[in-house]
């Protein structure tokens, strides 16, 4: 059986960071809140920095998405974005190019999603 990949994994997973959070919705809320804008801009600097060829430092805004996918229980994104990072680190530019698509799709998705749980971040 193949390895799991991020798209088995659920985009968001509210439970879990509501559990994390002392089930204080107003908390989570504003984690979110704080989440969702910097997954777009960091996804725009990280595409910027790789278009430029600066691999230190696109691989330094990916694990920046992927800690503020950790902390948000965003499990896909975590998961991709963990492959996005190994591969800089092992020098393979090319893979993180390729992947650039579905790091967006991954984005936008899990935002829809948690905006199907809270409206009120739309």
């Amino acid at each position: 059986m193949p390895d799991a990949t991020y798209k088995d994994l659920k985009l968001f997973v509210p439970e879990s960071l509501l559990s994390r959070l002392m089930d204080d919705r107003d908390l989570m809320l504003q984690v979110l809140e704080a989440c969702l804008p910097d997954l777009r801009n960091n996804l725009e600097r990280f595409r910027e920095q790789l278009a430029a060829g600066d691999v230190k430092e696109a691989r330094r805004t990916v694990h920046s998405i992927k800690g503020s996918a950790q902390n948000s229980d965003l499990r896909a994104l975590a998961a991709l974005t963990l492959e996005i990072e190994d591969s800089l680190k092992e020098g393979d530019e090319g893979f993180a190019r390729a992947k650039v698509g579905e790091l967006a799709d991954v984005i936008e998705n899990t935002i829809r999603e948690i905006q199907g749980y809270f409206p009120e971040l739309g």
